[in-house]
């Protein structure tokens, strides 16, 4: 399969300084955002290893990033050999809309932990600027959250445990927000997919931890010849006021569609990253996570498998591939 020609252009000093000076003052008045109407809580949220295929799932503002419709597909089960452990499924889509201005994106996750289910769907949506050389966009999340709570499927030392004695259920708002810059060889987002704690009445009574967690994440492609690209990337979260937790990963590219990578989730795990393409419009994704922690004696394993779709390309000859950013 022929390769994409190389359309990689050199940024000016100027511009790189412009853009991480306008970033910086995004990234402030997020935080201030934040510090503002955050009680230091906020939902749950989802772990992905395969997240640089799917940026929807954690920033808002990556809605419409690209010049056409992106479907996007993921399945992961988590720590395979126990019992009750994570099991997630989620499909997004989103394009950009009106002469490429705004991105308009939907996302629909199911997950279960337990006993404990959610079903949540969203809408995202991004404005786009555009200056020489790089687009920043702002996003914003709205949506609801399904949670269930199977209790009676639960074997208790104390069966008289009044927090556990009925099935509790939940409906709850979504609100997230999210910045996301981009040029044609770096990336960087900052986003706070859960903004808002909300509790529900039938969770008051319940010992549940939920911390806001917020994302920081960038990348940038490096270009070997006209058959390798070199793609290290990061993707850094914080509950705020809590754990800090680092993923560092690496992706060799071969001519676009040939895709292997390693990445490393600070003291807990490794994985292995494979993806495959065709015809620059299909995209099946594979990831296995090996755990690094005393919790390896009990599992064998996370699996996650992707799909991507792009459609209607205004030229499939000269858009920056989505593989990247």
């Amino acid at each position: 399969m022929k390769g994409r020609p190389n359309i990689y252009k050199s940024i000016k000093p100027e511009g790189f300084g412009r853009s991480l000076n306008i970033l910086y003052r995004i990234i402030i008045i997020l935080l201030l955002l934040i510090g503002s109407i955050i009680p230091g809580n906020g939902q749950d949220f989802k772990y992905y290893t395969q997240y640089m295929f799917n940026g929807l799932a954690i920033n808002p503002a990556y809605a419409g990033s690209h010049d056409f419709i992106a479907i996007t597909g993921n399945i992961r089960e988590q720590w395979v050999g126990i019992k009750g452990a994570p099991s997630t499924q989620t499909i997004s889509a989103h394009s950009p809309i009106l002469n490429d201005q705004f991105g308009l994106g939907l996302i629909v996750i199911n997950d279960k932990v337990g006993v404990v289910s959610q079903q949540e769907v969203s809408v995202n949506y991004s404005y786009r600027l555009r200056f020489p050389g790089y687009n920043l966009a702002l996003g914003l999340k709205l949506g609801f959250n399904s949670l269930k709570s199977r209790f009676d499927e639960l074997i208790l030392d104390d069966e008289a445990d009044a927090n556990f004695q009925n099935n509790k259920t939940a409906f709850l708002p979504v609100v997230g927000i999210g910045a996301f810059l981009k040029t044609n060889q770096y990336y960087v987002g900052l986003s706070v997919p859960h903004l808002y704690k909300f509790v529900h009445k039938s969770y008051e009574d319940l010992p549940i931890d939920q911390n806001m967690l917020i994302f920081l994440t960038g990348g940038y492609i490096y270009t070997i010849n006209n058959d390798f690209k070199l793609k290290p990337s990061f993707l850094a979260k914080t509950h705020f006021g809590s754990v800090f937790e680092m993923d560092l990963n690496t992706n060799v590219y071969y001519k676009d569609d040939y895709c292997i990578g390693l990445s490393y989730k600070s003291f807990n795990s490794l994985a292995i990253i494979l993806e495959i393409g065709f015809n620059k419009t299909y995209y099946i994704g594979y990831s296995y996570d090996l755990a690094t922690t005393k919790l390896i004696k009990h599992q064998t394993g996370t699996h996650e498998i992707s799909f991507n779709v792009y459609l209607n390309k205004k030229d499939k000859t000269k858009i920056i591939n989505p593989r990247y950013f």
